[in-house]
């Protein structure tokens, strides 16, 4: 079964009627983006507007595929530091951005917009001195990455490019996980084999 939170119902005693306060329009997030398209496999533009509207959002936060993501974020970014200098500078959002704390659609977004709104995973500087966009990724689906990064993810990762970046490619880093690792995230060893880099290249228009 799907696990769906809504916002407590917030009400004001108006003589004898009971009237519901409407819910504020929440930003448009990278995230949202593949589903407001039609492109995404987890949800849809139904669920989208559900969402921006304070109505329902899905919870992910406790599936295991999510919580090993989180886990892994930081060791992924580190190791590719280490092994991709040929390329630059792999650096995390934390030593970048605001501290994070708390629920993620609480966090301050990374860019100033009236709509939009994002948390990127870090920044790649190169020895140039440009700057790129780096979002990180684990999946067990090896298919859906079989001809690159999927689609969805590239929206993702587009929107956030148009606000901090500008720039003509963003790149993405792939954690190869597995049942076990999801089990217990902290067994997982970076390495040729469960690390991959991908380049993504936009047309901005």
């Amino acid at each position: 079964m799907r696990k769906f939170q809504s916002p407590s119902c917030e009400y004001e005693l108006k003589g004898k009627v009971i009237k519901a306060i409407e819910p504020k329009m929440k930003k448009v997030s990278g995230t949202m983006m593949a589903g407001i398209l039609g492109k995404s496999p987890w949800s849809s533009p139904f669920t989208v507007s559900c969402d921006l509207l304070g109505l329902a959002r899905e919870d992910i936060g406790d599936k295991p595929a999510v919580k090993t993501g989180v886990a892994l974020e930081e060791p992924i970014i580190a190791y590719a530091d280490k092994v991709y200098k040929d390329i630059g500078s792999f650096v995390s959002a934390e030593n970048i951005y605001i501290k994070r704390e708390g629920d993620h659609a609480s966090w301050v977004s990374d860019f100033d917009d009236d709509t939009f709104a994002g948390h990127v995973d870090g920044i790649v500087f190169d020895a140039d001195g440009n700057d790129y966009i780096l979002e990180v990724k684990t999946s067990s689906n090896m298919e859906s990455w079989a001809e690159g990064v999927p689609e969805y993810y590239c929206w993702q990762i587009a929107l956030y490019n148009e606000f901090i970046c500008k720039k003509d490619k963003a790149y993405v880093l792939l954690g190869i996980v597995d049942e076990d690792t999801h089990r217990n995230p902290m067994s997982w060893v970076p390495n040729e084999r469960t690390v991959g880099l991908y380049e993504v290249l936009f047309d901005r228009e």
